[in-house]
């Protein structure tokens, strides 16, 4: 549990066995019985899917997400009417559809990715923001609902002050993370490579002019990523020739995703199931599973892999796999 007071009340933040924050209780100075409150749940990979907000303790609202690899695409209602679909490019937010009103609005970014603001389908500005260098709002114009703000990253605006970068929360009032960084500032495959990465709590080694951190987990240079993927890549061989890689291909993929997943710092492990059809099965649909490692640094550059324990060297010369991966 952390507490954080300040001149109009104060703030108290719930986490679960795993450093997770699952509950945000805020209570105003004057206003001892009333309080605001958020809760969260999360998926077994760490993602967020649910949010619940109670203003003054009444009337909650309910937000469920669903995911495409690391980014929400989808928000729904609390019986699951969509809400928001958005549309991602190279890890930049473009676009957003509205299920309830049926109409889009895109965004525009500064350097760094934040949305400074908004244009509806004819081209019209709808909103636009200002931000200082941690993110603290010095003005906007516009009635447009959104909380994709400073990196573009998700704001929890409503009844705190916090976003939402995946492993932990930052806050902007503070220019710091309200938990410990998950892997205080060292990489398994890469040293610190600067003292300030020994502060658990610190936001980008405080240069936000030049950085962002959309995972939580502190800086992610171009050369660490680099130096990540060939640590990952160095797993997976040694799984390949090992005599743990047995079974069928998702019993294989499996198995390497859970041997990856506590080696990543700036990377994200996902276990993908490819569809294919083939003639002589009629109306059966077989799946392949690989693995698929989804990295992003600082500049918002993504490099993605795929890697397949089993069979994949072969099959697509004898077998081709048309159809697009889905997520598992």
């Amino acid at each position: 549990m952390i507490r954080f007071n300040y001149g109009s009340g104060k703030d108290t933040l719930f986490y679960d066995f795993d450093n997770r924050a699952t509950r945000l209780v805020k209570q105003t100075t004057g206003l001892p019985t009333i309080y605001d409150t958020l809760w969260f749940n999360y998926c077994g990979q760490g993602k967020r899917i649910r949010k619940i907000e109670k203003p003054n303790g009444e009337n909650p609202d309910t937000t469920v997400y669903a995911y495409d690899g690391m980014y929400a695409v989808c928000e729904f209602g609390g019986h699951l009417d969509l809400q928001y679909k958005y549309i991602y490019a190279n890890g930049v937010l473009l676009d957003r559809y509205d299920g309830s009103a049926a109409d889009s609005h895109y965004y525009h970014h500064d350097g760094l990715g934040s949305i400074m603001g908004l244009t509806n389908e004819s081209g019209n500005v709808e909103q636009s923001y200002f931000y200082d260098e941690f993110g603290n709002f010095l003005g906007s114009w516009g009635s447009v609902t959104n909380h994709y703000l400073y990196t573009g990253q998700e704001y929890d605006g409503s009844i705190s002050s916090l976003y939402n970068l995946r492993a932990r929360y930052y806050d902007m009032r503070i220019g710091r993370f309200v938990s410990e960084d998950p892997i205080l500032g060292v990489s398994i495959h890469i040293p610190a490579l600067n003292p300030h990465d020994m502060n658990a709590y610190l936001y980008v080694l405080s240069n936000p002019i030049n950085f962002i951190d959309p995972l939580g987990e502190g800086k992610c240079t171009p050369e660490r990523v680099v130096g990540e993927i060939h640590g990952l890549l160095g797993i997976y061989e040694k799984f390949r020739n090992s005599p743990e890689n047995t079974g069928a291909c998702a019993d294989r993929a499996v198995k390497l995703a859970n041997k990856l997943r506590p080696h990543t710092y700036c990377c994200e492990i996902l276990v993908i199931y490819w569809p294919t059809k083939r003639p002589w099965l009629g109306p059966i649909t077989m799946f392949h599973a690989f693995v698929e490692v989804e990295c992003m640094d600082i500049y918002k550059d993504i490099t993605s892999l795929r890697l397949d324990p089993g069979w994949w060297r072969i099959w697509p010369i004898i077998f081709p796999f048309p159809g697009e991966p889905v997520p598992y």
